[in-house]
């Protein structure tokens, strides 16, 4: 999923991106805004897909289906900011392609999750394990399971931007000690310090962008799995 996000977001200089498009006719908060309210529509889009999903292949009951489209529905209107119009436009212009792709990923991310989570009895305290949508008797699963397992499988796809840049300042740490032991004397040493730097230095803008998308993402992507996930497994102890 990250990879569909920094694409969104510019690659390697994301809020470059978005200053190079609000700079023909729009300020750049405008811009910015619009792509938050984008994404995080997508989210919901994306949740509401997964449980049509769940419910069709996977054994879900189907009136959590409409009950999980009832409350994504209210965190969205509540998380959606006001935008311009304009904005909006150009916005979908230039990322509806890319978020388009998010929506995708984070659909498969949350049904692939979820059935992982049922089937390996961790959706609730009284889930035994077995083929999702199934008991431990035979049974079918009870509506809270399901909930608590879409839940956390969410929280688990909120977590992938700070995973990679964990990943990447430890891959940055490796090339710069590799880098200290290089004996550029040679022809053949310098043009390994020269692969070592420009390595470095990709690694180091891809780690840039993931924190700059991570920081603007977390009150759209972040808030609204935040947000949802609390809410069903709210419904879930309810039920």
């Amino acid at each position: 999923m990250s990879g569909a996000l920094n694409s969104v977001l510019g690659g390697a200089n994301p809020i470059g991106a978005l200053l190079n498009v609000a700079s023909v006719a729009f300020p750049p908060l405008g811009i910015a805004t619009s792509v938050a309210n984008m994404i995080t529509q997508g989210v919901g889009q994306a949740v509401n897909q997964a449980a049509q999903q769940l419910s069709q292949a996977a054994g879900m009951p189907k009136f959590l289906t409409d009950m999980v489209g009832g409350l994504v529905k209210d965190v969205i209107g509540k998380l959606t900011q006001h935008s311009n119009p304009g904005c909006d436009e150009a916005s979908h212009e230039h990322f509806g392609g890319d978020i388009g792709k998010m929506i995708e990923d984070l659909v498969k991310s949350i049904t692939d999750g979820a059935k992982a989570i049922m089937e390996q009895g961790q959706g609730g305290d009284d889930c035994k394990g077995g083929k999702a949508g199934k008991g431990g008797k035979g049974g079918a699963q009870p509506a809270g399971n399901w909930l608590i397992a879409m839940a956390r499988a969410m929280g688990a796809a909120a977590g992938d931007h700070a995973k990679r840049m964990v990943e990447l300042s430890n891959k940055i740490n490796d090339l710069s000690s590799k880098g200290k032991g290089i004996d550029a004397s040679s022809d053949a040493g310098k043009k390994e310090q020269a692969d070592n730097a420009a390595e470095t230095s990709a690694a180091q803008a891809e780690f840039q962008a993931e924190g700059q998308m991570f920081s603007m993402l977390q009150n759209s992507f972040s808030n609204a799995i935040k947000s949802i996930g609390e809410g069903l497994t709210t419904m879930a102890r309810k039920g």
